[in-house]
């Protein structure tokens, strides 16, 4: 039995992004589990194509330890056409490459949020005979309809919804990072078969190597976000909350890559932010080291309808590894944290409202940050350790 882990962005730990199928197929091959990662060869974070991958429609890399299978698309710049026709040409090599290398029994783990890749993912699966676990980590359609970008009436939100249903339906069962997907697929009308919460994370490894230190902060304070910086993100009002402030004060610096990033950094120009900086995407390997020497970390989201199902990003984990205390900008039902208890939350889509967080956070002592630090580091060790979460999958799905 083969264990394919199949996501379109499923990326190395060297490209400062997201790893979570990465950590996954690590877990599985320390079981014993023959397990690969199937991804796109061309990075949709920086818009760049893997090294080594050029003119190449199928090519095998050991990561790390993790065999990984990367096909080749077409590439793109923008958000558009060409983004689109990468999505279906990536698909289209999946489901061939599926046809000629998955065998009977074997499990293809088919991660969102790109529907055409999972279709074709499942539609491979079912006709060479193998089981089918489909991992929800976005809600696509939805997310683009609450966020202003995509009309229910719009044949592609139709098509998406479609093809999210149908794998649900399709599916044995269902992994999600949102603990609110049950609740959605039901308001819809549609039961899963079998479903499990397995939130993102960190490893063990990384948790016992990130020992708990003493908070103490630095003057001018520094507030980190590092991730990614797009339409989800609501980082313009970050901006302009953060304008009201002297360097003197506090200082901003967001870590990162995104379609937003350009405008973004004019948009700080034109506010006259002397107190944000921008900076590169750093590689997993670094970004703990970047993070610790933070005096606190800003996690935000806009307030869309979607969030209400939940949502554990990968920065989040990472943020609380450190033993920074966090300011949580975004919708309330989005956060396992609580304000003033775990983290600093502001609930409401107000750049006033966020102004009086980040000013009620400077007005308190290194021991009151310190204490909500350490209460959010507990919400990580019961809630975030991947080594947990993936072996509750693997019990679950009977490897």
């Amino acid at each position: 039995m083969r264990f394919f882990i199949i996501n379109h962005y499923a990326y190395a730990p060297d490209q400062g992004a997201g790893t979570r199928q990465f950590e996954f197929a690590r877990f599985l091959i320390s079981k014993g589990v023959d397990a690969c990662v199937v991804s796109c060869s061309f990075f949709h974070k920086k818009c760049q194509r893997r090294p080594g991958t050029e003119r190449q429609l199928v090519k095998h890399e050991n990561v790390e330890g993790v065999p990984y299978t990367w096909l080749w698309s077409l590439a793109y710049q923008k958000n558009g056409a060409r983004r689109l026709l990468n999505m279906l040409l990536f698909s289209f090599f999946l489901f061939f490459y599926m046809l000629k290398t998955v065998r009977k029994g074997d499990i293809a783990y088919l991660s969102s949020p790109q529907p055409f890749a999972c279709m074709a993912g499942l539609i491979a699966a079912r006709i060479k005979g193998a089981r089918i676990v489909y991992e929800i980590r976005d809600l696509w359609p939805q997310i683009l309809n609450d966020m202003g970008g995509l009309s229910k009436k719009n044949p592609v939100f139709k098509i998406f919804s479609m093809i999210e249903n149908v794998m649900v339906s399709r599916s044995e069962m269902v992994v999600s990072t949102l603990w609110g997907v049950e609740s959605y697929f039901k308001d819809k009308g549609i039961e899963i078969r079998k479903f499990l919460w397995a939130p993102n994370g960190i490893s063990k490894e990384a948790l016992l190597k990130n020992p708990m230190a003493t908070y103490q902060a630095s003057k001018p304070f520094t507030i980190i976000y590092a991730g990614a910086h797009g339409p989800a993100q609501n980082l313009h009002k970050v901006l302009e909350a953060f304008s009201s402030f002297s360097r003197d004060d506090v200082n901003l610096k967001l870590i990162g890559a995104g379609s937003l990033k350009a405008n973004l950094v004019e948009y700080a120009n034109g506010l006259h932010c002397e107190n944000v900086c921008f900076d590169d995407p750093v590689p997993k390997s670094q970004i703990f080291e970047v993070l610790k020497s933070a005096d606190a970390l800003i996690l935000p989201l806009v307030d869309a309808k979607v969030f209400d199902y939940g949502l554990t990003p990968n920065k989040l984990a990472d943020y609380l590894l450190v033993g920074k205390p966090i300011i949580f900008f975004g919708p309330e039902g989005a956060c396992i944290l609580k304000d003033d208890v775990s983290g600093y939350v502001c609930s409401k889509d107000s750049v006033d409202a966020l102004k009086s967080k980040i000013e009620y956070v400077l007005r308190l002592s290194d021991e009151e940050r310190g204490r909500v630090a350490l209460e959010g580091r507990k919400v990580l060790e019961e809630n975030l350790v991947l080594d947990s979460n993936f072996e509750k999958i693997i019990q679950a799905i009977g490897v």
